[in-house]
């Protein structure tokens, strides 16, 4: 659980530690009070809706071109996280009533002073929420912002896998990673060697830890040290997964462009099946080239073409109500492409380039041979136990 480090003591009630907070922060309850509080009291934008302009990802440019209605959010101190009636501007704000924000009688005020929910009110728990609740969007508005991606790269130098000729962190865990490479030294894990990909969390009891150091040679199993802390306390260590990755590094997120758009679940999809289908097609033997040139293909396919709506399907089939693995979707696709009937279909396409084709078609046919070669084996199998029985 993310440490959020906060003691909430108001209108004579506490809660015990951060996962209460959590726990009561992130409840539907508290969401909806939260919400309603946030659309009278707090800033909004030109429409009335609010704006979490406390969000890593929020364009903070916007103050300047008046499009965010402020409200009571101008008496808001994000130094202490509470209402400040004397701030400067308070004094004249209104919320979406008209009724003034300083009115010590007023909603806004009162909310902000004795009821629980408004000690929610920080970015951390916003984030917290996020991942708590699955909010596609601002987990990946978190994770894809330019502090969060600045953050990550630094403490991945640091921490994470790096190249050993260059010590240039090492995307381990992108979908078209080469894993021969662990095995020929020319990768580094470092504090990797403690972290359970499973759980995407740190594990200093997990084998090969012990003996493992960051960059500076810290070791990485020190509970103070930096690796250990950022781990378990800072928020952006919970965006170290496949998927989120695969999400930050589609064109124009992460980049520090400032244009303020959100990650939309749509583009987690997205950036999965790229991810995969890249994975799937180096799987099949294709080389750096005819992966891309692959992937081009059928990212240009027409709209309910035989050979997309084939793939349409495979792709419905594997999301189903929650987003698969990037392993479990790589899988997929690379079974959808080694099919007779992807290879019949991508034969009947006219003008696709020729060598694509057959570089396609080869690998559909090494993996052909390979699932009969490993039926034979199983039906071997079979009939020696069957033999064995017998005698």
């Amino acid at each position: 659980m993310f440490r959020t480090i906060i003691l909430l003591s108001i209108a004579g009630a506490a809660l015990a530690d951060d996962s209460d907070l959590i726990a009561f922060c992130c409840s539907e309850a508290t969401q909806a009070e939260l919400g309603a509080a946030g659309a009278q009291c707090g800033p909004v934008d030109d429409n009335g809706e609010p704006v979490n302009v406390q969000a890593a990802d929020f364009d903070q440019s916007l103050w300047s071109t008046g499009a965010i209605n402020a409200q009571c959010f101008a008496c808001w101190n994000e130094e202490t996280n509470s209402l400040d009636v004397e701030q400067a501007g308070c004094d004249s704000a209104t919320d979406s009533n008209g009724d003034a924000c300083n009115d010590p009688e007023g909603f806004c005020v009162t909310f902000a002073n004795e009821n629980q929910a408004a000690a929610c009110w920080t970015p951390e728990i916003g984030t917290a929420c996020a991942f708590e609740n699955e909010d596609h969007e601002a987990v990946l508005g978190f994770c894809c912002s330019e502090t969060t991606q600045a953050e990550l790269a630094a403490a991945g130098a640091q921490c994470g896998p790096v190249y050993s000729d260059n010590g240039e962190p090492a995307n381990v865990q992108a979908a078209d990673f080469d894993q021969s490479l662990w095995s020929t030294g020319a990768i580094n894990a470092q504090c990797f060697a403690c972290w359970n990909e499973e759980t995407n969390s740190l594990d200093v009891e997990q084998a090969g830890c012990a003996d493992a150091t960051d960059s500076n040679g810290a070791a990485c199993n020190d509970p103070e040290g930096f690796c250990v802390t950022f781990a378990n306390e800072n928020q952006a260590a919970a965006c170290w997964t496949p998927e989120i990755g695969a999400a930050c590094s589609l064109d124009g997120y992460g980049s520090g462009d400032g244009d303020g758009e959100a990650v939309s679940e749509d583009s987690t999809e997205d950036a999965l099946f790229a991810s995969a289908l890249r994975a799937a097609a180096a799987a099949m033997g294709l080389n750096a080239e005819q992966v891309s040139d692959f992937a081009a293909f059928l990212e240009g396919l027409p709209e309910n073409s035989p050979l997309e709506m084939m793939v349409q399907d495979a792709l419905e089939a594997a999301f189903g109500e929650t987003a698969p693995s990037i392993e479990a979707l790589t899988a997929t696709m690379e079974t959808v492409f080694t099919s007779a009937a992807f290879s019949t279909t991508l034969g009947d396409i006219e003008g696709v380039d020729a060598s694509l084709l057959a570089a396609v078609t080869t690998a559909i046919g090494d993996a052909t041979e390979s699932g009969a070669a490993a039926g034979l084996a199983l039906n071997l199998a079979v009939v020696a136990m069957a033999a064995a029985a017998l005698l």
